[in-house]
């Protein structure tokens, strides 16, 4: 597997996506999505393409699982496909760890594996290893295949989808999966009224909503006619055993047994975790691995080194000048992912300056985004105008990156009435993103020059997460997780429904854009689904609450020995990898 010492961004192709939309859980919120294929094959996995999308039939039938393209160098997408990357083979090994174990070391800490709590990145790709949806999208395409469920169906009318569930699955610790599972899962999920889970499913339905109808049957009723499954958060949500929930109400998800998944959970701290096979699993296929474990490692330096020296088997964030070196060297895997990730900067609208109209458009000009992703990131990257990659949903040719005018942004902070230098605070988590700290430092040098006074504040990703939903920033820089459906990750619990801190809703403009927010998510015409995404973009362009960067490329280092295992986006999977030689 080869890759670039300066990989480039790859251009998506326009092609219509319309009618089917992603995953819920996209990158940045992943707890509930990519789950193991009900059905894997163990036959070495092909090359795939996105299938021509559709509106989402009824009835619906799960399509059968399949295995990731492998792929022998880093992925180039398909139209309207996200990259996908199968290890399937690499010479030599310099790794002395049991073949029982799989270590991936990544840059963030975990703040919790509550499967229902906080969730991001980082917690959502581990806990999908252990709790099973309805439903999930096969990685980095747009087809939904069942996992808990054989097949489902959208009402005549379009609010009610009911699921068929699969017979004979069990949860760890024995209890079997069945719609009242379901039922109780979600009667967790709206008692919390915290959390992701809870944020995906506010003001789309409501508890009366959920109906068992018979032992494997259950049926929601939305609030609205959604065009496309990937709106209806109940057919993503890790299923989680009544039996552990009744047992230890508060603290089950710490302990072995509650999920339906190849692996359990054997112990968690902020700083690694540690799963083990569920050898019960209904298809041995899927856990090959006996052992998962996460470490902490927040110096990419740091990372490297325990990658050479055989400590761990799985690193991310490879610094870009690393990977001539350790390509040459034959002793290690490289992959680039190219992911529809958007890096950005999240706008306070609360307070001064960024209330201000002139200030958040100010903003805009102030950073050099061509300059982040050349000399910062060496090239890894792409500039961006818009959360949705071209070919995707919502996409609005019309928009382009704003350049870097300092003499503009001064010029607008003015005419807000402000004091030249604008004092804001920039806040950012420590190690989250490639080059995270450099790109931040980057950005607070070159809006000095623009402006603004920023004092930088480096944080700890949990201090970072409340700080920013409590809305204690000026501005945040950020992950926007697109996916392929804007409505879950773009837009709520962004811009409507807002959890992340921006208090846009405080602006008088923020409520024509709700408005058709609303309109698009409830639209089943997917031609005026589009039109309407690009005209929120367009109402959010210059001056709505975020500044959009770039596009990351996720650069991950493997050892040989490390085989099928699949990348895609920000994120992975070893369903049906192994360890050899």
């Amino acid at each position: 597997m080869t890759t670039r010492s300066c990989p480039p961004m790859r251009k998506w192709t326009r092609r219509s996506i319309l009618g089917i939309g992603a995953s819920l859980a996209a990158v940045g919120l992943l707890a509930a999505c990519s789950s193991p294929p009900a059905t894997p094959t163990s036959a070495p996995p092909t090359p795939t393409t996105a299938p021509a999308p559709t509106q989402a039939p009824a009835p619906t039938t799960a399509p059968a699982a399949t295995t990731a393209a492998a792929l022998t160098t880093a992925p180039t997408p398909a139209a309207a496909q996200a990259p996908v990357a199968v290890v399937t083979s690499a010479a030599g090994s310099t790794s002395a760890s049991s073949k029982d174990t799989i270590t991936i070391a990544r840059g963030g800490n975990l703040r919790t594996i509550d499967p229902h709590g906080v969730v991001g990145l980082y917690e959502g790709e581990l806990l999908r290893h252990i709790y099973e949806p309805l439903v999930r999208f096969k990685p980095g395409t747009l087809t939904p295949e069942g996992v808990l469920a054989e097949k489902w169906e959208q009402s005549a009318d379009g609010l009610t989808w009911t699921f068929h569930m699969r017979q004979g699955i069990k949860f760890q610790n024995g209890e079997d999966v069945t719609a009242n599972a379901l039922k109780a899962t979600y009667d967790r999920i709206f008692k919390q009224t915290t959390g992701n889970s809870y944020n995906q499913i506010q003001g789309k339905m409501d508890p009366s909503g959920i109906k068992v109808i018979d032992p494997y049957t259950v049926s929601f009723t939305m609030k609205f006619a959604f065009p496309t499954i990937a709106l209806v958060p109940p057919a993503f949500e890790s299923v989680i055993s009544p039996k552990a929930m009744q047992d230890d109400p508060d603290h089950f998800w710490e302990k072995p047994g509650a999920g339906s998944g190849p692996w359990q959970v054997v112990s968690w701290s902020r700083d690694g975790f540690a799963g083990v096979r569920n050898d019960n699993y209904r298809d041995p296929k899927v856990a090959l691995i006996k052992n998962l474990k996460y470490r902490v490692i927040l110096e990419p330096a740091t990372k490297v080194a325990a990658l050479k020296n055989g400590e761990v088997d799985v690193i991310d964030q490879v610094p870009i000048e690393e990977v001539s070196g350790m390509q040459a060297s034959g002793k290690f895997q490289i992959i680039d992912a190219k992911t529809t990730d958007g890096m950005h900067l999240n706008l306070n609208c609360g307070k001064l300056p960024f209330s201000k109209d002139e200030a958040r458009e100010a903003a805009q000009y102030a950073v050099d985004r061509e300059a982040l992703v050349k000399d910062v990131l060496g090239g890894s990257g792409q500039v961006i105008s818009q959360p949705a990659p071209e070919g995707f949903l919502g996409y609005n040719p019309n928009l382009k990156p704003f350049p870097y005018d300092p003499a503009k942004s001064k010029q607008l902070l003015q005419q807000a009435g402000l004091t030249l230098p604008v004092k804001i605070q920039l806040i950012s988590p420590d190690s989250w993103f490639p080059k995270n700290v450099e790109i931040v430092q980057a950005i607070a040098g070159q809006m000095n020059q623009a402006g603004f006074d920023v004092d930088l504040k480096v944080m700890e990703g949990g201090a970072f997460t409340a700080a920013r939903r409590s809305s204690s920033y000026d501005a945040a820089f950020m992950q926007l997780g697109y996916g392929v459906d804007p409505d879950p990750n773009v837009y709520s619990g962004r811009i409507i429904d807002d959890y992340w801190g921006s208090q846009f809703d405080k602006l008088p403009m923020s409520k024509p854009i709700f408005q058709m927010i609303i309109a698009a998510r409830t639209e089943r015409d997917p031609k005026k689904r589009d039109q309407l995404y690009q005209q929120i973009e367009a109402a959010l362009h210059d001056k709505g609450p975020r500044v959009l960067l770039y596009r990351n490329v996720y650069i991950w280092g493997l050892l040989p020995r490390v085989k099928n295992m699949t990348f895609w986006e920000s994120t992975y999977d070893i369903f049906g990898a192994s360890i050899e030689g």
